[in-house]
């Protein structure tokens, strides 16, 4: 009997255990239907026990960010605002419900590991506004490496990227430079290439209209050339696109990456003149014409003024909003202004990408420099200067010379240069239009 009720007892006690455990588990995921765990259960954190730390369970694509900026201009009639945050909410849901979300932002940074390396300052530009001759001017002044988002700008196929902070799985999401014994890495902070998003050539508002936070997104996208082992983790560390976001593959074997914004700790903002920046867009177009052998491209669009203006007629026919239609994505204001703008989406986007790089800027408390790259003509030794002393790189190598072109005037009439004024001067926000203002000091 004895020997008998012990072995009941301990039966009893194995039961009791397994029970107990049954319960922590079920406590742990938050599933016991017992009222008084209190089990909280929102869209966003799904379900959790009312005494666990909300970090275990909150996803880690999460924006916490409630700054938002109205960018197209002063006016309080527009309730560009609004619509905004209202798409904000509906793709911040979208990232929430994605089962990849967590890999998103999960890098596990080891900072004490790269003290020896240098911190990042974004060169933030719009395409053809003087990108590469101040990365390449840089780079021969200093005699150090400078680096990009982008990895095809540092290495060619089959060459694998390097990236800047190498030895983590995070450290493939860039950004990428070119290592040489010649030219090594500054001590403190390295220039790092981005042209940030709402930059699309060819495209209407649906694509182009942008919020800061998909703007910022895209200031920390890139592409890599990487090893086949590595690729599917890099892969998984990409948190989802968002709908205004360029194509999220890249041909050739490059991968989309995004990196930790926090790595960034200043940025350099450039400026051209808005009427060059986009009759030089229209060459590099040309130049892919060419590349392709589009020939109907090459031929109806010359390499003059006439060309321009029949380029800048066929892209506001087929991708400009229409005057006597509704558009959800611009107030009727400004689709009104731009009637008689040549090429106004590319004047939309223009402004629009210096608002939301200024916002960006200061929305996330980076030291910045404003360059106005029409400084290097006439003040080059003072605007080199200031930009080298930015980076805390000392000038020791040799000077690149800068040469532009003066005679895209014929491009834009003067009446033409007017309607672009009052379109810019809409759509820019006062910081902005005070940086731009200069470029139209002869226009009425």
């Amino acid at each position: 009997m004895s020997n008998l009720s012990t072995f009941q007892h301990r039966s009893m006690t194995v039961v009791l255990l397994s029970l107990v455990s049954m319960v922590a588990c079920f406590m742990w995921w938050g599933k016991l239907p017992i009222g008084f765990l209190q089990i909280e259960t929102t869209e966003s954190k799904g379900f959790r026990p009312a005494w666990a730390p909300p970090f275990l369970f909150q996803s880690e694509w999460v924006d916490n960010t409630d700054d938002e900026v109205e960018f197209t201009g002063d006016d309080d009639n527009y309730k560009e605002g609004e619509r905004i945050r209202s798409m904000d909410k509906m793709e911040n849901k979208k990232r929430l419900r994605n089962k990849n979300a967590s890999n998103s932002t999960k890098q596990n940074f080891a900072f004490e590991n790269y003290k020896e390396r240098p911190k990042i300052v974004w060169l933030m530009s719009y395409p053809n506004s003087g990108t590469s001759y101040t990365m390449t001017m840089v780079s021969r002044a200093s005699n150090r490496a400078i680096a990009s988002n982008y990895g095809r700008e540092v290495t060619e196929p089959p060459t694998f990227n390097t990236p800047l902070y190498p030895g983590e799985d995070w450290s493939w999401n860039g950004p990428f430079y070119k290592p040489d014994p010649r030219k090594p890495l500054p001590d403190d902070y390295v220039l790092v290439k981005t042209h940030c998003g709402g930059r699309c050539t060819l495209c209407g508002p649906d694509r182009y209209v942008m919020t800061e936070k998909d703007f910022f997104d895209e200031c920390r996208r890139g592409s890599g050339l990487f090893p086949k082992e590595v690729q599917k983790r890099v892969k998984e560390m990409q948190p989802p696109s968002s709908s205004n976001a360029l194509s999220s593959t890249v041909h050739e074997g490059f991968q989309i990456v995004h990196y930790n914004a926090s790595l960034v700790k200043k940025a350099i903002h450039l400026y051209r003149n808005p009427f060059d920046n986009i009759v030089s867009r229209f060459h590099l177009e040309r130049i892919h014409w060419a590349a392709k052998k589009m020939e109907r491209e090459i031929k109806r669009y010359t390499n003059d003024a006439e060309g321009f203006q029949r380029w800048c007629k066929d892209s506001n026919a087929e991708y400009g909003p229409k005057p006597n239609k509704p558009n959800k994505f611009l107030p009727k204001d400004v689709v009104r202004l731009m009637q008689g703008v040549p090429c106004h989406g590319e004047i939309y986007r223009y402004t629009q990408w210096h608002n939301l790089a200024n916002a960006v800027i200061n929305h996330n408390n980076k030291t910045n420099l404003i360059i106005h790259y029409e400084n290097y003509d006439k003040k080059w030794n003072e605007t080199a200067g200031k930009i080298l002393d930015f980076l805390h790189l000392e000038m020791q190598g040799t000077n690149k010379d800068f040469s532009a072109r003066h005679d895209y005037d014929p491009y834009f009439t003067p009446t033409q240069r007017s309607a672009a004024k009052a379109l810019m001067q809409r759509v820019a926000t006062k910081a902005v239009w005070r940086q731009l203002e200069r470029y139209f000091q002869d226009v009425p």
